[in-house]
């Protein structure tokens, strides 16, 4: 009789008067009476390396989450507050080195989040060193770019940069859609173009210089089309063309220099194509957090 009562204490004594499981340093895998995850649960994949790692708390992960490609090695790493609202991220790619750095708040984007280069590529760029261009080439390891968010969208100042560590672009963006002045740079640091962004399009100043320093093209955008008059400049500073435009289209197309037929909006462009490019390279590391948080 007495060992029936202990047994009886000791499978009740598992379960609060709310009908959750309580938990001990063994439990693996445990949903409670209501169907929620609690406590430590881990996954492996078919060839049996682990596939995650997590503690949940109400379904709701806390402390470190783990996730690992089927191959080995740590893809990711969350460390959840107390309240399973915030979060700190480290991305990382097959070489077990981190290529992203930020944070989540309710698994969306927020505040700064940090990108580096994967140092499994090449890389070649210019630099200044001793006041002097010089390329360099090899496994460079580097913050190739950082970008603040609110809420999940982009919002406040985003940067790119060269492997030297100068800025090689800035564009500004209020609430996911980009505002303001966006400027790219020469590896020596001096501006290469200038433009007004506004509702993500090229709207009011535009100017582009040559490496000198010196001013090579300035005109205006409206609402992303080129008007009024473009001026073309030799690096001396003289004149070497005038273009008018209305609604992006030249009254004296004819006369264009197609050398000059300058590129400012691939330019433009390509920094955004460079940035979502980035965004895909980072997506097959589950930049999502849903992703991370474990399904049964």
């Amino acid at each position: 009789m007495k060992f029936v009562i202990v047994m009886l204490i000791a499978v009740f004594s598992t379960i609060d008067l709310y009908g959750q499981i309580l938990l001990t340093d063994t439990a693996i895998n445990v949903t409670d009476v209501n169907g929620l995850r609690q406590g430590v649960w881990r996954k492996k994949y078919p060839n049996g390396n682990p596939a995650y790692e997590a503690f949940f708390k109400n379904n709701k992960p806390t402390g470190n989450l783990k996730r690992y490609f089927d191959e080995g090695g740590i893809a990711a790493h969350l460390l959840y507050g107390d309240l399973s609202t915030y979060a700190t991220a480290k991305i990382y790619n097959k070489a077990g080195t981190v290529i992203a750095f930020g944070y989540y708040l309710e698994n969306k984007k927020d505040s700064l989040w940090f990108y580096y280069s994967d140092n499994s590529k090449i890389v070649e760029n210019e630099a200044i060193i001793n006041n002097k261009n010089v390329k360099i080439r090899g496994k460079v390891h580097y913050k190739i770019g950082e970008e603040r968010y609110k809420n999940g969208v982009l919002h406040g100042i985003s940067r790119d940069f060269y492997p030297s560590g100068k800025i090689l672009e800035e564009r500004q963006f209020n609430n996911g859609v980009e505002e303001g002045v966006c400027r790219k740079y020469f590896p020596n640091g001096r501006k290469q173009v200038v433009v007004n962004i506004k509702n993500d399009k090229m709207h009011g100043n535009s100017l582009s210089f040559f490496k000198s320093g010196r001013i090579e093209t300035m005109g205006q955008y409206s609402n992303g089309l080129k008007n009024g008059k473009w001026t073309i400049y030799e690096e001396d500073g003289t004149v070497k063309q005038i273009i008018t435009y209305k609604n992006g289209v030249a009254a004296n197309q004819n006369e264009i220099d197609s050398m000059h037929n300058f590129q400012l909006e691939e330019m433009i462009q390509q920094g955004a194509n460079e940035r979502e490019n980035l965004r895909q390279f980072l997506q097959q590391f589950g930049l999502n957090p849903e992703q991370y948080v474990p399904k049964k």
